[in-house]
């Protein structure tokens, strides 16, 4: 119980300090035009165990001056995903160190890993390395880093369904 109020109070005290959203999510994380840098993984009829959750992501910024082809600082990004399985709402958390913070493609696939690497083989009623597809990603809740200091901190916020084979 005591680690369960610990994150969750570490969970509202980021919220309360965190200004924004890793540009490369916001940018099409949120309806644009039609389209959501999900898309291309996003399947609505896959088949498969639906699982439904919430999908957080943590940023800490820490270089500007960084060597990624698309420009922009470097990130830490910290990942965690609470799933519904059955009656029972799981937690999973993991990271990708060093990935380029306006690389929408490192992110995506930093994401794809851990669900692929870190959830799916947790779950008791899935076989490991099991195929999965997004459903669906709504109620994104993004903002944008030119409202903080790098480096810094920021965060993205999803409603997530996948469908796992």
């Amino acid at each position: 119980m005591k680690g369960k109020k610990r994150f969750v109070l570490g969970l509202v005290l980021a919220v309360l300090l965190i200004a924004g959203v890793s540009p490369a999510l916001a940018q099409r994380g949120s309806e644009v035009g039609g389209v959501t840098i999900f898309d291309p993984y996003l399947d609505p009829k896959a088949s498969g165990t639906r699982l439904n959750g919430t999908l957080s992501i943590y940023y800490q910024v820490y270089q500007s001056n960084s060597p990624c082809s698309v420009g922009g600082p470097l990130a830490n990004m910290f990942i965690t995903l609470r799933l519904n399985v059955g009656k029972a709402l799981m937690t999973f958390e993991g990271s990708s160190l060093g990935i380029c913070y306006y690389d929408p493609n490192q992110q995506i696939v930093a994401i794809q890993d851990f669900i692929t690497n870190q959830v799916i083989p947790l779950i008791p009623t899935l076989f490991p390395g099991s195929p999965w597809k997004f459903r669906s990603v709504s109620n994104v809740v993004d903002g944008d880093i030119t409202q903080i200091c790098e480096p810094g901190y920021t965060s993205f916020f999803a409603d997530i369904e996948i469908a796992v084979q």
